[in-house]
């Protein structure tokens, strides 16, 4: 069912800790879906947002250095800057979604979305 959803999706939304534990990959291309993605406008994988207030990820797995496209990293505003520069250095597409240091929900829907991702 999982493999059905990413091939369905526009991004894939994972919390941090669900990252770190898991190890998690860059989304694949999936031959079954190629055809439906295309007609539908989308690339050829979605993206992965990791939704995360401290951005404790580490930035050198390939999560972010071999995404098919940019990783996001959904954050608030009082995330620490070193962190969010270093998420940047990595090719993340940074998204602040919340104030102080927590990330709103509703707000990562309507970010996600005004980057064309609804899926």
């Amino acid at each position: 069912i999982f493999g059905t959803l990413r091939g369905l999706a526009d991004v894939v939304i994972a919390g941090a800790e669900t990252v770190r534990q898991e190890g998690y990959r860059p989304a694949r291309a999936r031959e079954a879906f190629a055809e439906r993605r295309a007609a539908a406008g989308q690339g050829p994988a979605p993206a992965v947002a990791v939704v995360t207030g401290s951005l404790d990820l580490d930035f050198s797995l390939p999560l972010f250095t071999e995404p098919l496209v940019p990783t996001l990293v959904v954050t608030a505003a009082g995330a620490p800057a070193d962190r969010i520069e270093a998420a940047r250095k990595a090719g993340a597409d940074v998204v602040i979604a919340g104030d102080g240091t927590r990330v709103d929900p509703e707000r990562v829907v309507r970010e996600l979305a005004a980057r064309g991702l609804r899926r």
